[in-house]
């Protein structure tokens, strides 16, 4: 059973050489762009490539829709219920 009162942390150490290689050197690549506002986040072209590097590393699959979703939340994207 899952125990929802835990909150899941991705533990670094665990993460093999490739993998710290390659998020290495994507936030080399993206810690200067700029991010735009949290409403815009399922078209923001430094969160998309963030999201893609972390999916990439870690075999997990695509975020795009999961953003789309959260932009579409009224407390993310400040729009009346």
């Amino acid at each position: 059973m899952i125990d929802s009162r835990r909150q899941e942390v991705l533990d670094v150490r665990l993460l093999n050489d490739a993998q710290l290689d390659a998020l290495a050197a994507e936030y080399d690549r993206l810690c200067e762009a700029p991010l735009q506002p949290f409403p815009a986040m399922a078209t923001d072209p430094t969160r998309i490539a963030i999201d893609a590097a972390l999916s990439k590393a870690l075999g997990l699959p695509d975020f795009g829709t999961l953003r789309e979703l959260l932009a579409q939340e009224p407390v993310v994207c400040l729009k009346r219920l």
